[in-house]
């Protein structure tokens, strides 16, 4: 039980980190096609 619990809490900072290094590349891209 808890390690189940523990891979879902690992996957879910795994998603979030992903979508924040999504988010940041988006917005570096972004600003490079403004320059």
């Amino acid at each position: 039980m808890f390690s189940h619990t523990k891979q879902l809490c690992y996957l879910f900072m795994q998603r979030f980190l992903y979508d924040q290094l999504e988010f940041l590349y988006n917005q570096k891209a972004i600003f490079n096609k403004i320059k």
